[in-house]
């Protein structure tokens, strides 16, 4: 395809040429969506992820990952000219959807995939438009390249493998509290009766601060907005930014944010991330708090941000209770 527009997507880890009539509608870093000349639906979702499993490298198995855990497709491929599959499937009996999908191996870790993925209604007038297109999306897939190197993706994925292999223990660090944390991260002298201290040993100036609080409240507890705008003024007092707020069962939320501390210069910048999870019984207020700290000039940033992640999980998933009276 000649007469095209170029889309690179994971920091160049994979190219497509789409077709000069169709309107890219979204370009984020791993994905896009594009619309084609009779309209915007349709629209086309286009990825890319790098997966890290080198098993399934050394035993040539990266096209079973294409056909989304239906043993009955086979992708068409080999380890050196890369994997090719396409298929439809209707979902819920109302839309149907048609994917594309290409994977690619990279050294003896990684390989990417690429999913094109086109979902309609599942009737005979909607078909009739889709099937307009199929020959122009089928010769975008035909022409997918990828980077050769290792890409920032890539790394990526390493990390997530890396940070997703840490070996999470339950503990309940004082009553009320329930939480998985790091197994082989060391507890520091810091540490209190609702505070506990943790260092990562195998990266130097990380640690984990985790700190509890349980007090009576005067008054009934706030409603829904007036804790939102808490938890705002809770992150601009750490002038912090990237400002999540989630509400669980009826009150509780969780606020999570993340900013640049430079108040330590003997120490060097340091992210800081944080979690506030807060639980509103009548007459009382019970919170767990957790500060993740690392050096911003860290020599593994792929991997500190994954642990962030999965920090971000252990505390959306710890168990906060009124703690019982002694």
């Amino acid at each position: 395809m000649t007469d095209g527009q170029p889309l690179a997507l994971g920091d160049g880890a994979a190219r497509l040429m789409l077709p000069a009539s169709w309107r890219l509608r979204e370009a984020e870093r791993d994905r896009a969506k594009a619309s084609f000349p009779f309209g915007d639906y349709p629209v086309l979702g286009i990825s890319v992820v790098s997966v890290d499993d080198p098993d399934a490298v050394a035993r040539g198995e990266p096209g079973d990952y294409l056909h989304g855990g239906d043993a009955g497709l086979v992708a068409d491929g080999d380890p050196e000219s890369g994997w090719n599959l396409s298929y439809r499937a209707v979902l819920d009996g109302n839309e149907e959807v048609r994917i594309w999908r290409r994977a690619a191996v990279f050294g003896e870790r990684y390989f990417r995939i690429v999913t094109m993925a086109l979902a309609h209604p599942a009737t005979d007038e909607a078909r009739g438009i889709v099937d307009g297109v199929v020959d122009d999306i089928e010769t975008v897939a035909a022409g997918i390249s990828f980077a050769a190197g290792e890409t920032a993706l890539d790394r990526e994925a390493r990390a997530e493998r890396r940070a997703g292999a840490v070996a999470l223990q339950r503990s309940t660090p004082w009553p009320g509290v329930a939480i998985r944390l790091p197994a082989g991260w060391t507890e520091l002298p810091e540490s209190g009766a609702r505070v506990l201290v943790l260092e990562a040993p195998d990266l130097p100036g990380t640690c984990l601060v985790l700190e509890g609080d349980d007090r009576s409240l005067s008054q009934a507890p706030p409603d829904a907005e007036a804790t939102v705008q808490l938890m705002h003024s809770i992150a601009e007092s750490k002038q912090a930014g990237d400002i999540l707020i989630r509400s669980g069962s009826a009150g509780e939320y969780m606020l999570s944010c993340s900013r640049i501390n430079r108040d330590h210069p003997e120490a060097g910048p340091l992210c800081e991330r944080f979690w506030h999870r807060f639980l509103f019984t009548p007459g009382r207020l019970t919170t767990l708090n957790a500060t993740f700290v690392y050096p911003e000039a860290t020599d593994e940033p792929e991997y500190h941000a994954a642990l962030a992640r999965v920090l971000s999980r252990v505390m959306t998933e710890a168990e906060v209770a009124v703690p019982d009276p002694d």
